[in-house]
């Protein structure tokens, strides 16, 4: 019932802020209604804590290599969003909170309280939040994307980009909410929302994005199929799921659902940044080879969530937490980043080399040509994942794989 009555809420502070726009969406902002305050000056909202260990490589090793790859595309703006949403903005709150419970253990502070005073810090991260979400709407539009500087890139909140297209429900769904959060501002220089508040904005930006994701479906029933951007899509809706989940554990002071929302949400994050908006689940399925990356990443970022999680706010000082992670998620990224990953942004380069028009719509169906059926006029003549299994087990990269104990690799070197 009180999670019923903060969702009501939520939405009528929505509806009085966007006046007849509310959630259901309009393409712009009621003329009746006040600009927003200018924004204090730009700069992109990021905490330090210990998933700094898993954020560092999976951005600069994993997304850093497929945003090199897919230079000069609309891809880049796309992957360059949901390195910000899915792997640091998430993270992020995940972050904060375990800096609270961190420093509870240490000063021997009941966990409640600890976990009230992460309000401040999570107003930013909510806000950082909307942006990227924003930006990544307009990376799908192919106008826009997200700013070094932590700003939107394209058309600010309250308007749909997506407007005439397929993916228009997605934009139409979203627009209420994200254009609340842009007048609120919450975080610095703008409103200091409260722990229930910020829980009510992320349920309303958890059910504008299953709505909007649903509603696309009839127009465009394979776009969660496509490389890079239904994965995309598909991971920014488990994590909003997922953060949604542990910002309201948190607002109710429940120690144990924050343990198990934090497990839940790295875990996703982690897989889903590795096998979806990176498709290497694609990459396996072309090659009739389920679960042959998928199987060891989610074993992997399970067992990296479980360090995190059992660990956190107990005798574990920051920096050992930090360590421990970093030695725990190596395993999982460095075989992805050093011996598959070079493979697969080859592939992307060859296929985007010369993409003419320079369209999203025309990138995604290049990379649908190539994770595609092979062997055919106009199709690849082997599948993505023999041109990986085949660098592996020769050592292409100069050093010798086969045999290897790590799950992935050993996968790889007895196909």
């Amino acid at each position: 019932m009180l999670r019923k009555l903060l969702l009501s809420t939520a939405s009528a502070a929505t509806v009085a802020l966007t006046a007849c726009g509310g959630g259901g969406g309009v393409d712009t902002p009621p003329i009746d209604n006040p600009p927003p305050p200018p924004p204090p000056p730009a700069t992109q909202y990021r905490v330090t804590g210990p998933l700094d260990a898993v954020q560092a490589p999976v951005s600069s090793q994993v997304f850093g290599q497929l945003e090199s790859a897919t230079d000069g595309t609309p891809l880049k703006a796309l992957l360059v969003c949901a390195d910000n949403a899915i792997n640091f903005d998430a993270l992020d709150i995940a972050d904060t909170i375990a800096n609270a419970l961190q420093s509870a253990a240490a000063s021997g502070s009941p966990n409640p309280a600890a976990l009230a005073s992460t309000a401040g810090a999570l107003n930013s991260s909510v806000n950082q939040l909307a942006n990227d979400l924003q930006g990544m709407l307009n990376a799908l539009a192919g106008s826009g994307g997200c700013g070094s500087n932590g700003q939107v890139v394209g058309i600010a909140a309250g308007t749909n980009p997506l407007a005439g297209t397929p993916l228009s429900p997605l934009g139409v769904q979203m627009q209420g909410v994200l254009y609340n959060i842009r007048l609120s501002h919450p975080g610095s220089g703008g409103t200091s929302l409260s722990l229930d508040q910020l829980a009510g904005l992320t349920a309303l930006l958890h059910s504008g994005m299953d709505a909007g994701v649903a509603g696309i479906a009839p127009g465009a029933p394979l776009f969660l199929t496509k490389p890079v951007a239904g994965g995309v899509v598909s991971a920014v809706q488990t994590m909003l799921r997922d953060v949604d989940a542990l910002v309201l554990a948190t607002s109710q002071g429940d120690t144990t659902a924050v343990r198990a929302a934090l497990n839940t949400l790295l875990a996703d994050a982690l897989a889903n940044s590795l096998t979806q908006a990176v498709p290497l689940s694609l990459v396996e399925q072309q090659g009739g080879q389920v679960g042959a990356f998928t199987g060891p990443v989610l074993s992997g970022s399970q067992g990296v969530a479980d360090l995190f999680s059992s660990n956190v706010g107990t005798a574990f000082t920051t920096a050992a937490l930090k360590s421990a992670l970093a030695g725990q998620v190596t395993p999982v990224i460095d075989p992805i980043a050093t011996q598959v990953l070079p493979v697969l942004s080859d592939q992307f380069i060859l296929s985007l080399h010369d993409l003419s028009p320079a369209t999203l719509g025309n990138a995604l169906n290049q990379l649908t040509v190539l994770l595609g059926p092979v062997g055919g006029v106009g199709q690849p003549v082997a599948t993505v994942l023999s041109l990986i299994v085949g660098a592996v087990q020769s050592g292409a990269g100069g050093t010798t794989v086969c045999p290897s104990s790590n799950p992935l690799l050993n996968i790889l070197c007895g196909l």
